[in-house]
């Protein structure tokens, strides 16, 4: 499991981060024993980390043993980052995949096997204006329903920087038509949320992408359209993403993945057809 765990992890780092290397911002080994009483409000805070400034890659591993499947639909371990300072700023963290793994293979449909270690690959991309120190916090809740079962809990975050020159971003736009690994693409008016923008598009065989353009990163998900499901549920496909555009638009590259991971599928790239 160890050597598992870190050969996928230089994988993600070669993939993404292009042989940057990643910094550490926490890790620990903590005995968990889940209490059936205990409300949203009762957490236990795990550590802090500092969330650099700056656009980055965040890359949890959790490795829960044993493992035993909860009776709904969720996982037991629910780890969450809250601020140091509430009033202070913020950092921007988004989910951009998760990875699942027992007896070191990935388990994409969530059928679980218990009594087993079960490794949890969580990304997230970051950006954050300051050094922001944040708490590392375990829920205790657990639903009605789920069997208690004491466990040990092996947790590690590390952070990979993005270093993107982001004012040559400030002219251009990537609207257009696209020559990807996935097919001809046509990206349409991003709509804006904020600080950010809903980017979409649509892929050969009625594939369907929408994602959170953030600067230049883009990043979401990709699915079959509502209307082939809707004819044949058994050809329904989706997953993640998370691509960069080049300085002047015209081209991105990244990775996809299937299901809940944004790079089990490979690399993503495209180029913009003129």
């Amino acid at each position: 499991m160890k050597r598992y765990t870190i050969a996928l992890f230089f994988f993600l780092v070669f993939l993404m981060m292009q042989g940057v290397l990643a910094e550490s911002l926490i890790s620990f080994n903590q005995a968990v024993k889940p209490n059936p009483y205990a409300t949203d409000d009762l957490i236990s805070r795990a550590g802090t980390m500092n969330i650099p400034a700056g656009l980055g890659i965040l890359t949890t591993n959790e490795i829960i043993q044993p493992f035993w499947t909860p009776k709904g639909d969720i996982l037991p371990i629910r780890v969450e980052f809250s601020p140091v300072d509430v009033n202070g700023p913020v950092a921007d963290i988004e989910m951009i995949g998760t990875q699942f793994y027992q007896f070191g293979n990935e388990v994409k449909d969530l059928s679980f096997s218990n009594g087993v270690p079960l490794n949890m690959v969580m990304k997230y991309f970051i950006n954050s204006s300051v050094q922001i120190p944040y708490y590392v916090i375990l829920r205790n809740s657990l639903d009605k329903g789920d069997s208690i079962q004491n466990y040990n809990l092996v947790y590690s975050a590390e952070y990979e920087p993005l270093n993107l020159n982001l004012s040559a971003y400030l002219t251009g736009y990537p609207i257009g038509n696209y020559k990807t690994s996935m097919g001809e693409l046509n990206l349409t008016t991003p709509e804006k949320m904020g600080l950010y923008q809903d980017l979409k598009g649509t892929l050969t065989d009625d594939i369907t992408i929408d994602g959170t353009l953030n600067g230049p990163v883009w990043f979401g998900s990709w699915s079959s359209n509502w209307s082939v499901i809707e004819k044949d549920p058994s050809k329904a496909v989706g997953g993640q993403f998370m691509v960069i555009f080049n300085e002047d638009w015209s081209s991105f590259s990244g990775t996809r993945g299937n299901q809940h991971s944004c790079s089990n599928a490979g690399k993503f790239t495209g180029e913009m057809v003129t």
